[in-house]
């Protein structure tokens, strides 16, 4: 029997044990109306004790009008409330004598009310569910970025050299959209995030410690993209447009609908972004010292373009007896190119100019991804016990096709030897299938969650050279290389949920099994694993009084390697600099705790401690041919402490402010010739955000972001300054959005660091194409859009 047989041979068992189950821990659910038998949604039902007319608990109408809740045996009243309306008490009845209360008219408020408009301003940052949430949604400096750039304003977030996302001085970290995660790989990520708009996103929540619910991939945790919706009836659509300008004009158009009522929801959304950047890289590496010293100095123009398509369509359908049963496809053209080029200096004693060295880097990278899920979704009984599935099928494809040149010349620009170039082709395909079964069980006392998951993913990546000789192209078989790759990974959990007046408690286990089969068939190195683990997960919550709250987690996590990371070929950045994958990385794993203290809900402290054995960064050596040779290692156990610090400050009432300061501490050993070397670091980072309300009923917004010297592998980071600004205006009755933004202003921004290790002196210094002026044009049209469901997986994180 497969792993897929066994898999629904299990969640077939707990279904049929879950009738019994329902039958037993049966509730009550009732509906309120208005004088039309329309629903009333979203309004506070409260359950009065007959006894002594106290109030027990309290609860909220869905977006049908329905309530639900359940108590011991006992006489009752029910009493409604809504803004607008008469309060509404219903007779007194005892728990258990029906399933069903009778419909709860309400009877519209006689008296008349001025209109009133309030504008409220959510927080810029809050904390719920003992996770920081960094509201964006009406942010006018967001405007014309991407979520690449946005996410570079969260604290704790950064990018490398590479521009792979770095969070907590880590790139193990998820990135999920919606709650789902994705599996390609970190560039490919970063290319896909550079073409998602920063207008679709509402916030972004930092997870730490995820619980057993969540795939325990990402030791350093997730970071959590929550684009815009709503559940609300009717019809509506956005139609945007927006253009920039940097050191080329950029450009973004995108619309997106549907329609719901009762019965259906009906989505879709179509998007184009045209981005164009130059940026201006330098770097250098170091051989040997004293007489021999030889300086290898690069400087390269690198114009990266990128047409984004992006396109979504699905249906959700509503039917009886609490079922809900969806279908959505998503999927991605990104045609991206490359023209990078410049010169490497050759230098002895780093000044005595030997030779020079023009390299071209052309590459054409078309990426295409279909992702197919199917969803269904089975309301158990009126206390909210639920069984949701889901299955996806996500294909991804890509075929890279470019040079590698290079012409040597000594200082009086005569040649010194032949024309040198590598063709490569790159084509590669990628398989997951995954299927996923949810069972949320509330009972009176503890809420019980319980999943199961399987997933499979297939990898073929064939990388071809072909080297130029004696004017003819004849293949490199020493440098190409046939990665096939093969990963299962079976899962289950459970978790439990106690509440009391003001303590919550949560506590849950997952075990995953996972196989794993790297090939790589050209350089006859195969690597096989099978191994099982268990993350345990602990969270609680303790209000200390009406403002003061204390939350505290725990969770174990794995970081798996990134696939292409085990891949051994070499990608050639210029004559004198790879990287090239090792398949003999380990799993990291990591214990994860963190503890948040909360007053108003505004002031937020947090700290949050990482142990990780077998942490994975990169490593760099320079080889006695000068090339520099990066790659991603095991660096044994690692230890990060981190203390953030989050404050709103209102200085006056058109003038408010949300500060966040983090402090971290890194400690880790480097391997080096000779030993070991302890590596550590203390950093810190800091943002202000600053909102104004101008004349005209203009919102404005300026952000400043500091980051000091930051420790992450073999490297330095640099520090840097930005500020940002931005404005918004609405028109016609919010219909039309208009917004403009700058961003980094004076050009302060630099991904830049150096080496620490003694196996290569090298340091980097990237100016990016980060200054832009961007405007933007949102026409909105009925209701609040509602843009579907959004299913990423954990295996499209590690492509």
């Amino acid at each position: 029997m497969n792993l897929y047989s066994k898999t629904l041979l299990i969640i077939l068992l707990l279904l049929s044990q879950l009738d019994a189950f329902s039958q037993a821990l049966s509730g009550l659910e009732g509906r309120v109306l208005d004088e039309n038998k329309h629903p009333i949604p979203f309004i506070t039902i409260f359950i009065i004790a007959e006894r002594d007319s106290s109030t027990l608990s309290a609860t909220r109408t869905d977006e049908s009008g329905i309530f639900r809740f359940s108590m011991p045996t006992e006489r009752y009243r029910i009493k409604a409330s809504a803004l607008g309306y008469k309060n509404h008490v219903s007779r007194s009845f005892v728990q258990g004598s029906f399933d069903t209360l009778p419909d709860i008219i309400l009877l519209k408020e006689e008296t008349k009310l001025r209109e009133v408009v309030i504008t409220q301003r959510r927080n810029p940052v809050e904390i719920k569910g003992g996770n920081l949430v960094f509201n964006v949604d009406a942010s006018p400096v967001s405007t014309g970025n991407s979520a690449f750039d946005l996410l570079q304003k969260i604290p704790g977030v950064s990018v490398d050299q590479s521009d792979n996302i770095v969070f907590k001085g880590s790139s193990a970290v998820n990135i999920m959209i919606d709650g789902k995660l994705s599996q390609i790989s970190a560039q490919q990520l970063s290319n896909m995030l550079k073409g998602m708009g920063a207008s679709a996103i509402s916030r972004v929540e930092l997870i730490n410690s995820p619980g057993s619910q969540f795939d325990a991939a990402g030791s350093s945790g997730s970071i959590n993209i929550i684009t815009k919706k709503t559940n609300k009836k009717g019809y509506a659509a956005d139609i945007s447009a927006g253009t920039g300008a940097g050191q080329y004009f950029l450009h973004r158009e995108s619309i997106a609908g549907n329609i719901r009522n009762d019965r259906f929801n009906i989505f879709g959304s179509l998007g184009y972004d045209n981005r164009h950047y130059l940026a201006l890289k330098r770097g250098n590496q170091l051989k040997g010292s004293g007489r021999d010293e030889v300086l290898y100095l690069r400087e390269i123009e690198d114009e990266t373009q990128t047409h984004y398509y992006s396109y979504k369509a699905g249906i959700d359908l509503y039917l009886p007896r609490k079922t809900e049963l969806g279908f959505f496809y998503t999927g991605y053209t990104d045609d991206w190119s490359r023209n990078a080029g410049g010169a490497t200096q050759v230098l002895a004693n780093q000044n005595n100019l030997q030779s020079v060295v023009q390299n071209n880097n052309i590459l054409k990278e078309p990426y295409y991804n279909n992702g197919f899920n199917l969803n269904f979704k089975k309301g158990l009984d009126t206390l909210g016990k639920t069984l949701s599935l889901n299955a996806d099928y996500i294909s991804f494809r890509n075929n890279s096709d470019g040079f590698i040149g290079n012409s040597w010349a000594n200082v009086d620009g005569n040649e010194i030897g032949p024309y040198q170039q590598l063709n490569f082709h790159q084509p590669s395909f990628v398989d997951i299938r995954s299927l996923k079964a949810d069972f949320d069980l509330p009972s009176h006392t503890i809420d019980f969650k319980a999943g199961l998951k399987y997933a499979k993913v297939n990898i073929d990546n064939e990388f071809k050279y072909d080297s130029l000789v004696n004017n003819h192209f004849v293949p490199a078989s020493s440098l190409s290389d046939h990665f096939v790759y093969g990963e299962q990974i079976s899962a289950v959990y459970f978790s439990g949920k106690r509440s009391w007046k003001t303590t919550t408690i949560e506590a849950g286990i997952r075990m995953e099994h996972t196989l794993t089969d790297a090939n790589s068939i050209s350089s006859s190195i195969r690597t096989r694993r099978d191994y099982t683990n268990l993350f345990p997960s602990f969270s609680l919550e303790q209000k200390l009084n009406g403002s003061h709250s204390v939350s505290l987690s725990l969770s174990r996590r794995i970081n798996r390697p990134l696939y292409n990371n085990l891949n051994p070929v070499r990608y050639f950045y210029d004559k004198y600099y790879y990287y090239q994958g090792n398949p003999l990385l380990q799993p990291e794993r990591a214990w994860v705790s963190t503890i948040i203290y909360t007053l108003h809900q505004k002031y937020i402290v947090s700290l949050t401690y990482n142990r990780a054995n077998n942490f994975i960064s990169q490593s760099a050596v320079v080889n006695p041919d000068a090339v520099l040779i990066t790659s991603n290692i095991n660096f044994g156990k690692r230890e990060r402490l981190d203390l953030q610090l989050s404050s709103p400050i209102n200085y006056t009432r058109f003038w408010s402010s949300s500060n966040t300061v983090s402090l971290n501490y890194t400690h880790y050993p480097l391997q080096q010739l000779g030993g070991i070397k302890s590596a550590e670091k203390f950093a810190i980072d800091v943002i202000s955000n600053h909102s104004l309300t101008l004349p005209k009923k203009v919102s404005g917004e300026v952000n400043f972001h500091y980051t000091s010297p930051t420790l992450n592998g073999v490297y330095i980071y640099r520090q840097f300054f930005s500020v940002d600004a931005g404005l918004k205006k609405t028109f016609a009755k919010r219909k039309i959005d208009v917004r403009a933004s700058l961003s980094d202003i004076f050009r302060t921004i630099r991904y830049s660091g150096y080496s620490i290790t003694n196996t290569a002196n090298s340091w980097y210094n990237n100016l990016p194409d980060s200054r832009r002026l961007n405007v933007s044009l949102i026409y909105h049209l009925g209701g609040k859009l509602a843009r579907g469901k959004t299913q990423r997986l954990e295996e499209q994180e590690r492509l």
